[in-house]
């Protein structure tokens, strides 16, 4: 058992005992206790916002890992369409150089190898030719939406230039096959030197673009 010595009359008392018995003085404040108790509840009280701000923090990095996936899928994606688009108006391009370089007659292409709206001979300068397909509605309107998806797939790449650690490697691939897409599409939209330069550069690129879409071939799943 213990004793507290009364700071007021000096006699001691049994540690039980609230208030002297003698001259009814406190002998201890219960606002220790409760400052004890206190201290308790504040540490738990950090403990637990600790572990909310710990899953907080996580559910918020899963968040933004979700969301960047999300944004490299779209890159991918319209990566290849636009590459299949430019193939498409390349490969057109490419029959048109064809038949005007070797001077063969085809209804697809005469109306841009030979003057007069095809009826005519053909034309003397490769780039009258060119010309003339780039002027065809249609075919501008594909150029039109190469060159656009070009802009879109810019300002993209900035917006993942800073991925997180767990796609640091798939951005990397990313570059990779944007830069090919876009030494390929360049060539399509402006097309230089002759037929035979034209058609190594072009199918190299090609083959480049193929090559740098294997490692992200998953993200277009």
């Amino acid at each position: 058992m213990a004793y507290l010595k009364c700071s007021y009359c000096g006699i001691f008392v049994d540690e039980h005992f609230r208030n002297c018995p003698q001259c009814g003085n406190r002998l201890y404040d219960d606002t220790r206790k409760k400052s004890h108790g206190g201290g308790i509840a504040a540490v738990v009280l950090l403990v637990f916002l600790a572990v909310v701000g710990f899953f907080a923090l996580q559910a918020y990095k899963m968040y933004q890992e979700r969301a960047y996936e999300e944004k490299l899928r779209t890159a991918v994606y319209e990566i290849v369409m636009s590459a299949a688009e430019s193939e498409e108006a390349g490969d057109l391009l490419h029959v048109v150089w064809y038949n005007y370089a070797y001077n063969i007659s085809d209804p697809e292409t005469d109306k841009y190898t030979r003057r007069d709206n095809g009826t005519g001979p053909f034309y003397e300068d490769i780039n009258d030719v060119i010309d003339a397909l780039f002027a065809d509605p249609e075919y501008a309107a594909d150029r039109n939406e190469i060159v656009d998806s070009q802009y879109d797939l810019a300002n993209l790449m900035r917006e993942l230039s800073d991925p997180p650690e767990k796609y640091k490697d798939d951005f990397s691939n990313l570059r990779i096959l944007y830069s090919a897409y876009v030494e390929f599409s360049d060539i399509v939209l402006n097309p230089r030197g002759n037929y035979q330069m034209f058609t190594l550069k072009y199918n190299e690129a090609r083959e480049k673009v193929l090559n740098s879409y294997y490692p992200l071939s998953m993200y277009m799943g």
